[in-house]
């Protein structure tokens, strides 16, 4: 238990943009995990996001970070999949709109993202909606009882 004692902080390193991006796309794929589960996260295309998020000062993927148009408060959570243009997860985390590679989604998902929208721009698309994961849910894994092999 504290007692009120002293707190010192140091700063060793400022603060790195890109580092804070990784985060986010971290929390995004924890996210999106939670929601729909194994059969999700380890999917092959997901397996660039892994490795950035596995090597967060190397640049293996660029592109995730996006804003939508919708009127919405700024700390909404949730998460949605889009099936048109381009068949993606959009996680919603406050202020950050984060993209995922979908199961149907070009294993090249991020150089298909860049083709199909100004990087950083606007983000228009309908999907279907998912509230934010307060447990495990795992809805892929749960649906299908059918043996999975996980990739390596």
């Amino acid at each position: 238990m504290w007692t009120g004692g002293g707190l010192g902080i140091t700063v060793l390193d400022g603060y790195n943009p890109r580092l804070a991006l990784v985060g986010d796309l971290k929390a995004a794929f924890l996210a999106a995990f939670a929601t729909f589960g194994y059969r999700y996260a380890c999917d092959p295309r997901l397996k660039p996001v892994r490795q950035q998020i596995l090597h967060p000062d190397q640049q293996i993927i660029d592109g995730w970070s996006w804003s939508i148009t919708a009127n919405q408060p700024d700390n909404a959570r949730y998460l949605v999949v889009l099936i048109e243009p381009l068949s993606a997860v959009l996680v919603k985390l406050d202020m950050v709109d984060v993209l995922l590679p979908w199961l149907d989604s070009p294993l090249n998902f991020y150089v298909e993202l860049a083709t199909t929208y100004i990087p950083h721009g606007p983000l228009q698309g309908s999907g279907e909606y998912f509230a934010w994961p307060t447990t495990l849910e795992m809805m892929l894994d749960m649906r299908s009882r059918e043996r999975f092999d996980y990739p390596d």
